[in-house]
């Protein structure tokens, strides 16, 4: 008595479930490679994915580049009586008289050796490589993924049609 009970309910849920997927529903009929070019241009880790590419292409132009030369420039002496009397050359020794501020100036440039700019360049490619490896990767798995939940979106279709078939065919054979 309760199995039937049981089976009843579970037979009326399952044609309101079917009833109310039919009247929300829209039918749009997608094929796999449709959905998956979808899924390319919408899917933030497959975007992200090749910023990381591009971004690793431009650290390789970076790290290709000779380091920048720096100059820095320098005043000293912020005392009241600035190099008064200073021994500093083409300044006059006169206790009274001021030299003014004391200026330095400097240029450096990094020379670079033992090969590290080919080293950093080596290392940089190696990680763009890597980037691309990732992107290709993250398009295989995502790419099973679309497909596994593509077919089986299909066979719940399948599976709801040939639902709704039996319950039509059971309608039809208590009338």
């Amino acid at each position: 008595m309760q199995n039937n009970y049981f089976k009843s309910i579970t037979v009326s849920l399952l044609l309101a479930v079917i009833m109310s997927v039919d009247a929300f529903a829209q039918n749009v009929t997608l094929s796999v490679d449709e959905a998956l070019a979808i899924f390319y241009q919408r899917n933030l880790d497959l975007i992200a994915a090749q910023y990381n590419i591009e971004q690793s292409k431009a650290d390789e132009i970076i790290a290709a580049a000779i380091p920048n030369p720096t100059f820095s420039f320098q005043l000293a002496e912020m005392a009241k009586n600035a190099n008064m009397g200073s021994g500093a050359q083409g300044c006059n020794h006169d206790a009274d008289v001021s030299c003014g501020l004391a200026q330095y100036y400097s240029f450096s440039q990094l020379i670079e050796t033992a090969g590290k700019r080919g080293l950093r360049m080596q290392s940089s490619s190696f990680a763009t490589q890597a980037a691309e490896s990732d992107f290709k990767d993250a398009v295989r798995i995502f790419s099973g993924m679309v497909r596994e939940a593509y077919f089986g979106l299909l066979q719940a279709q399948k599976n709801r049609w040939l639902a709704q078939e039996i319950v039509d065919n059971n309608r039809d054979i208590l009338k």
